[in-house]
């Protein structure tokens, strides 16, 4: 088909993009995907919370609907989030026309209140935790159920397979793709150490008993002249040493960006409940042309072809090599672009 054709064919199509849970962390996910629909050539129109639209660069006109910041999730209250996803879902069928569009785009599952309000029929949702089928009994029938009218979305395969092997069939695979590369002021400050940057909380417990507690890598530390810089969780995980430094777990973005970039390299270690997930930091690597370090997780399988090295370390001795091969070889390094990750949606308009 001519891509100017297919293009206007496209363009007469109009697309919900709808994310009813506010996640701060989204800001970016939600603008590479709205920006990913947009190049369909599609009209795109957005039910977001507040604090969405005041971070994310799109004008009041492309809004239906503006969720007020009231119904937020509340952390360690789930009777009480359920009940405003509730009310949020019931407020977006009330105040926007959903049947007019082509398409309903979900950026977020909760499977209960989804099951009993959905946006519409024939919805595609994004599920960020696949395990979450395996997991519980409850959410894998109420997905079952979600998904005899509608489509989930996944970030890769491994993600699907584990849908599929729950009797789950009605997905597609979506790439998480990449934000825009960050932009800080300031030059890194050379000190002659090689800094390792763990931008995540959530830290795995056998890496830190298993390697970063080892005196064999905490000697390294200090011998080579290595930083690493981590995310205070609890006080039980914190160790003590010269060569390491704890961060609050939320920082300012600008700092976020700032430390992120002036890093030599970025540190994934994620714990085992990361199952079934993809990390948006892995393709903050990507964006920014970062080379990463991955304690060893399934989930995270899919990093390897991102890098023309072996990402990944399980002991001591796998983590002192992996420094060695970042800190002494430059052409250790990222081989994909964010063009070649970015979002496809295609698949949106075959059928048709």
């Amino acid at each position: 088909m001519d891509i100017n054709f297919s293009h206007k064919i496209m363009g007469k199509k109009k697309i919900l993009y709808v994310d009813y849970d506010l996640q701060v962390g989204h800001v970016n996910f939600n603008q590479i995907h709205i920006d990913a629909l947009m190049a369909t050539g599609a009209e795109v129109r957005l039910v977001l919370h507040k604090y969405m639209f005041e971070h994310l660069p799109y004008p009041k006109e492309m809004y239906d609907y503006i969720i007020p910041t009231s119904l937020r999730y509340r952390d360690g209250h789930p009777l009480i989030n359920r009940i405003i996803f509730i009310i949020t879902l019931l407020l977006i069928r009330f105040k926007v026309k959903v049947k007019a569009y082509d398409k309903v785009i979900v950026g977020f599952c909760d499977e209960i209140s989804l099951w009993l309000l959905p946006v519409s029929r024939n919805m595609h949702v994004f599920l960020h935790r696949a395990a979450n089928v395996e997991d519980s009994m409850v959410k894998r029938w109420l997905c079952k159920r979600i998904a005899r009218k509608n489509r989930f979305l996944v970030f890769n395969q491994y993600m699907g397979n584990m849908l599929r092997t729950n009797g789950i069939n009605a997905y597609n695979v979506v790439s998480h793709g990449c934000v825009p590369a960050f932009e800080v002021s300031g030059a890194k400050t050379e000190d002659g150490y090689f800094t390792i940057f763990h931008p995540s909380a959530k830290l795995n417990e056998n890496f830190v008993n298993n390697i970063l507690k080892d005196e064999r890598t905490q000697n390294y530390l200090v011998k080579r002249k290595i930083r690493l810089i981590l995310k205070r969780t609890n006080d039980a995980d914190i160790v003590e040493h010269s060569n390491i430094t704890y961060l609050p777990p939320t920082i300012d973005f600008a700092d976020y960006k700032a430390t992120f970039i002036h890093s030599d390299a970025i540190l994934l270690s994620y714990p085992e409940s990361f199952r079934g997930q993809v990390s948006g930091i892995s393709f903050e690597c990507v964006a920014n042309n970062k080379r990463a370090m991955i304690y060893e997780h399934q989930s995270l399988d899919y990093c390897n072809g991102f890098y023309n090295y072996h990402t990944f370390f399980n002991d001591v001795d796998g983590f002192i090599y992996l420094c060695e091969e970042l800190r002494t070889n430059d052409d250790a390094k990222c081989v994909v672009t964010p063009e070649t990750l970015a979002p496809d949606y295609k698949f949106l308009f075959e059928k048709e």
